[in-house]
């Protein structure tokens, strides 16, 4: 709380015109082990109601530092009450900011030690289970799932364990090739449009902390059913 509260605004209300951008980063003359990626930010309507009315919530900084310096702005729509980003990196910028090797969901492909990369394997390995428990309570064994951004594949190993028939796609090559190598999973490296159509269907599609970095929400929803 104290972390957030140093970059907390007054509320005030805004409208940004659909498909204006700013472009932010060290530029393409920039080149070595300390340039930083050319970010370009998109104005987004409502990613749930495709409104365009929104109160700014307040300010965070991206612990990376991706793009030394930026200010992300969390709103709230005024018409569904969502919170989403806004302006956000659009689909081409995105990527750089999962590259960092201290990226949470990726610290398995690390093979990190760090205290907290040991705290945060402790509570992945109580949390992956409790997610499979909760979501699992109605499948047959042997079901067929999806795990959408499904990282290193923690919970699809869990699901397998227990008895399930689990796949997962993943956008970050690396990790994907992980949850391949290290626990022969059966993952694609892309999103939910590279899943093969005669890999369907399943009975269960999971989305664990996913939407929040969805670009198109709707088509993803639209893909899965």
């Amino acid at each position: 709380i104290s972390w957030l509260g140093r970059f907390a605004t007054r509320r005030r209300g805004g409208r940004i015109p659909r498909g204006s951008c700013v472009v932010a980063g060290t530029g393409a003359s920039a080149v070595g082990l300390n340039s930083r990626p050319q970010v370009t930010f998109e104005a987004i309507a409502c990613p749930a109601c495709d409104g365009s009315d929104y109160t700014v919530e307040f300010h965070v900084r991206d612990r990376f530092e991706i793009v030394p310096g930026q200010i992300f702005s969390i709103v709230r729509c005024r018409n569904c009450r969502l919170l989403y980003l806004n302006p956000r990196p659009d689909a081409n910028s995105i990527g750089a900011f999962y590259a960092s090797s201290d990226y949470d969901p990726f610290l398995s492909s690390h093979e990190r030690n760090t205290l907290f990369a040991r705290l945060y394997r402790s509570a992945r390995r109580l949390s992956v289970r409790r997610k499979a428990a909760r979501v699992t309570r109605d499948l047959r064994s042997g079901a067929r799932t999806l795990d959408v951004g499904c990282a290193t594949g923690e919970f699809m190993v869990e699901l397998r364990r227990r008895g399930f028939d689990p796949a997962g796609v993943e956008p970050d090559p690396g990790a994907a090739e992980f949850a391949r190598k290290h626990h022969d999973l059966r993952v694609w490296t892309g999103t939910i449009e590279d899943v093969p159509r005669d890999a369907e269907p399943f009975d269960l599609i999971s989305f664990w902390h996913v939407f929040e970095h969805i670009h198109d929400l709707r088509g993803v929803l639209q893909r899965c059913s």
